[in-house]
């Protein structure tokens, strides 16, 4: 945000006030008590909502409120009531009204949108890998028929029957053994590298969705969550994609023990059956409180991070203010936050854990009993036409045993894919964003020839995030071409504002811009930008050499034109006495440079 951007104009000049709610835009309402007869900013709407009827056009008023105070830049729709109490600009009695009124649950995006950036060597990756997932997980529940089989032999009367018996279902292990190597091998290899092709992928056009993006976008946005975004939510979407090849296997293992379990008894699978929705109730519930304190976990640590790039990146600052106690209290505060979830998280997992090995060991304990039962009543097995025996028993036994055991071991990917999906949402939403101001667009007129007149016309304008600090009222203002112009003002008044408006960082809120008598909204944006010179009030340098700093202003130059442009700029002949010239690393913000 510039420097004029947060001020507030006292005595200014009555708000824009657009028709309508446009963009999310309120127009404040005018209060008769004040002492100027309108109100000056949200702290005096939020009081104003106080003494009335509470209604859906407040609750804009109070995400205005929110931007300016959020808990570690969480918007509303991430702040639990807890967070809204701390904020201490909320009415209380409005506090359950806007829980209540706010979109619920985490969004996310559709299971296909996953593979946004998969192509077909991906598709080909993934699909073979999903072929040996299934081979992987069916192997497995095989297991249970051999053991059977194998439990039949050493019952056998006939020792060298037994031996014969017991011998060749070794050799099936073996085989089977093999056959999971084989199958395990590819399952995990190539959806690991299918879920890295992508993640290239997804950085790359996150970041260059996040270039493209136009000021106001980044007035509402910190720069140091964004790249802690690049740092959890891609890692995040990535493992999402990786677990889905371990989610193949275990629900395949799931289908298939219970498919044998009904193979061999379908008497003693269907009273299994009937315990298993405790288990399936536990494993949900705890799915379900995960991903939501999960959410909360990852908004405070994105915080924390935030925090420590910001003070590491201003470490002389810092220093210089003896201010690291400070900049560590604050990041205390946020690993705090972080900490609650995480034990919220730990007793959560704990009690979804217990309850699901309690619920399972009832149900082995069901299970025995019943089998028992079967074998000593002589009931008949329907699918052999045989009494129950002991093989058969435990056949079925470890079949559903081998099933069941998948829904525990499915929750971890489960709840990796989940936020999966809701990191991807929110990369994807960035990505899909099409900037109002946008530079990277064809469209627009280009000048053959530039004077450089420059006129503003009854130009008002606020930032987005500030509707209520009117930045330029009505500005009026003429430059001929080859004129040198001043604008001289107190912090606040707009002098910044009014370059930034020159090269189109923003549009007016009202009046308009013209060069050369052309309406600048109507120019090309990269061919306006590309006319420009700027010092700006703080420079700032590249960490990289001070030739590459001056390729940065024209796509295509040569050495020559960086020779040029440093003479013209006054800087060719101090640049020249450094020892590595022009190829003198600045450091990182032009650190190594003084003067």
């Amino acid at each position: 945000m510039p420097e004029d951007a947060p001020a507030t104009q006292t005595g200014a000049s009555p708000p824009l006030k657009p028709s309508g709610h446009q963009d999310g835009v309120v127009e404040l309402p005018v209060v008769a008590s004040h002492e100027e007869g309108q109100l000056k900013d949200v702290a005096d709407v939020i009081a104003w909502l106080g003494t009335l009827e509470f209604d859906p056009d407040d609750l804009l008023l109070y995400k205005k409120a929110f931007k300016r105070n959020a808990v570690d830049g969480a918007t509303l729709d991430e702040l639990s009531e807890a967070d809204l109490k701390k904020m201490e600009i909320v009415n209380p009695q409005h506090i359950k009204k806007i829980m209540s009124k706010r979109p619920g649950g985490i969004k996310t995006v559709k299971f296909k949108e996953l593979f946004l950036f998969a192509d077909s060597i991906d598709y080909l990756l993934l699909t073979t890998g999903a072929v040996f997932s299934i081979g992987h997980g069916v192997s497995m529940p095989l297991m249970t028929l051999f053991l059977g089989e194998l439990m039949e032999g050493l019952f056998e009367a006939d020792r060298s029957k037994a031996a014969d018996s017991t011998r060749a279902t070794a050799l099936i292990f073996l085989y089977l053994g093999v056959g999971i190597f084989v199958c395990s091998y590819p399952e995990l290899a190539f959806f690991k590298w299918s879920a890295v092709r992508q993640s290239v992928k997804i950085r790359q056009e996150y970041l260059r969705a996040i270039l493209r993006q136009d000021m106001s976008w980044f007035d509402q946005c910190k720069s140091n969550q964004l790249a802690t975004r690049l740092s959890g939510d891609v890692p995040a979407w990535v493992e999402g994609i990786d677990k889905i090849g371990t989610l193949f296997h275990f629900a395949t293992m799931f289908v298939a023990g219970f498919t044998f379990a009904f193979v061999k008894g379908w008497q003693l699978t269907i009273i299994l059956l009937a315990a298993m929705p405790p288990v399936v109730i536990a494993g949900g519930a705890m799915a379900y409180i995960l991903t939501g304190l999960t959410k909360k976990g990852q908004l405070a640590y994105a915080g924390a991070g935030g925090v420590a790039e910001e003070t590491l990146s201003n470490m002389r600052t810092v220093s210089s203010l003896s201010a690291e106690g400070v900049q560590s209290a604050k990041y205390d505060d946020k690993l705090e936050r972080g900490m609650q979830s995480g034990k919220q998280k730990a007793l959560a997992t704990g009690a979804g854990i217990g309850c699901m090995i309690f619920c399972m060991f009832s149900m082995y304990s069901l299970g025995l009993w019943y089998g028992s039962k079967l074998i000593t009543d002589q009931v008949v097995n329907t699918s052999t036409g045989r009494p129950w025996e002991g093989a058969e028993v435990l056949t079925c036994f470890f079949s559903i045993l081998m099933g069941a055991m998948t829904i525990g071991q499915m929750a971890p990917g489960m709840e990796a894919l989940s936020k999966g999906r809701g990191a991807a949402y929110r990369i994807i939403e960035t990505i899909n964003r099409v900037p109002e101001v946008d530079y990277q667009s064809t469209e627009g007129e280009t000048l053959k020839e530039v004077r450089g007149d420059i006129r503003f016309e009854n130009v008002g304008f606020f930032y987005p995030t500030r509707p209520d600090a009117i930045i330029l009222p009505s500005l009026s203002l003429t430059i001929s071409p080859g004129q040198t112009a001043a604008l001289v003002g107190s912090s606040g008044c707009g002098k910044s504002t009014t370059m930034q408006l020159l090269q189109r960082f923003y549009t007016p809120t009202s009046g308009r811009v013209l060069l050369d008598g052309v309406d600048i909204t109507t120019l090309n944006v990269s061919w306006l930008r590309s006319l420009f010179g700027l010092v700006s009030q703080e420079p700032v340098l590249f960490a990289t050499t001070i030739k590459e700093n001056i390729l940065y202003g024209k796509e295509g130059a040569t050495s020559d034109d960086v020779f040029k442009a440093a003479k013209v700029a006054n800087a060719y002949d101090f640049v020249s006495k450094l020892p590595k010239g022009f190829d003198t690393m600045v450091g990182e913000r032009g650190a190594q440079l003084s003067g």
